[in-house]
């Protein structure tokens, strides 16, 4: 009997939070994580209000308010939010489907359905 090749061995990485244990980069990683945590969640957020909107189904349309996000202030999410464009569906149609535009890139569902990557145009 002989080796058997399972996977390849990486070390254990570990990030310290305390700022005294950290190595360099360690906060740069994790500060750029955070940001693109908050990045994404407001994009779903925009996402997701649009959708509401064009169903009817908004909180603003039936006289209630839609809750802010946890964790991000007012002055951030407006900041991430004008990174973040939506086109809408009626205007550039594929199907059903539609195109979020963020920072000059297109991410989303393609018309044949294939989930598409951020691709430069």
């Amino acid at each position: 009997m002989g080796l058997r090749y399972e996977t390849v061995a990486y070390p254990y990485l570990t990030v310290r939070r305390n700022i005294q244990e950290q190595q360099e980069g360690d906060m740069e990683l994790i500060r750029y994580n955070d940001e693109a945590n908050k990045r994404e969640r407001v994009r779903r957020q925009i996402e997701a209000h649009t959708l509401e909107l064009e169903h009817g189904v908004a909180p603003e349309q039936h006289g209630l308010r839609t809750p802010a996000i946890k964790g991000i202030s007012e002055k951030e999410y407006e900041r991430l939010a004008d990174t973040v464009v939506v086109v809408p569906s009626e205007q550039y149609r594929t199907g059903d489907r539609r195109r979020i535009y963020q920072g000059g890139q297109q991410s989303g569902l393609r018309s044949d359905g294939d989930i598409q990557s951020n691709v430069n145009f």
